[in-house]
């Protein structure tokens, strides 16, 4: 056979295996179009299992901490896991979350992790959650290194950094839902979501 052959029959292949990939990641996009919101919103984000990045936060509670880097070890006794809840200014959610009975529960329920509530400049009027440290990231730098696709939305972190539970938050009942038992456990937490 003459290279001519071989030559367009090569290209044949190629192109017939480039149009395969294409038409998979099309019907791969229509699924996430037609996906419900909550679940699309759920697999954004970091990825669970992935290191959490430093965090640069301002604490309102006036101890002067200036952030969240991750320098504990698993044997570090007097670390704990963290809960970051981030929000943002005008979100109605986040302004009825901030209002809700359970949320004040919560950090009485689950001593051994901190809970940190993540603003943006504003944050919504009343009385703090009691139990829970207010931070700050006027800038949004914590919601972008975190690379939070909606709010409220949460996440579980480990004392040495490592991400074991997120998910996109609409009351107190689901943020207690992503701290219950599931199945495996990882630190001191046990992951609520398959990876």
């Amino acid at each position: 056979m003459s290279p001519f052959f071989w030559t367009t029959y090569s290209l044949l292949w190629i192109l017939t295996f480039g149009l395969t990939v294409g038409v998979l990641l099309l019907y791969r996009q229509f699924g996430l179009v037609e996906m419900p919101g909550r679940r699309r919103m759920s697999l954004g984000g970091l990825d669970i299992g992935a290191q959490a990045p430093p965090l640069a936060l301002e604490f309102l509670d006036g101890s002067g901490e200036s952030g969240l880097t991750w320098r504990a070890s698993e044997n570090d006794p007097g670390s704990s896991s963290w809960l970051l809840l981030f929000s943002l200014p005008g979100c109605p959610i986040c302004e009825h979350m901030w209002q809700e009975e359970d949320l004040r529960e919560l950090p009485r329920e689950w001593g051994d992790v901190n809970f940190v509530w993540v603003g943006a400049k504003d944050l919504p009027a009343g009385l703090a959650p009691d139990g829970w440290l207010i931070a700050n990231s006027a800038d949004r730098s914590a919601h972008y290194a975190m690379d939070v696709p909606a709010v409220p939305f949460a996440y579980i972190v480990s004392k040495t950094g490592t991400i074991l539970s997120k998910g996109l938050i609409n009351n107190s009942k689901d943020l207690g839902g992503i701290l219950r038992p599931k199945g495996r456990r990882l630190g001191n937490l046990e992951i609520t979501q398959d990876a």
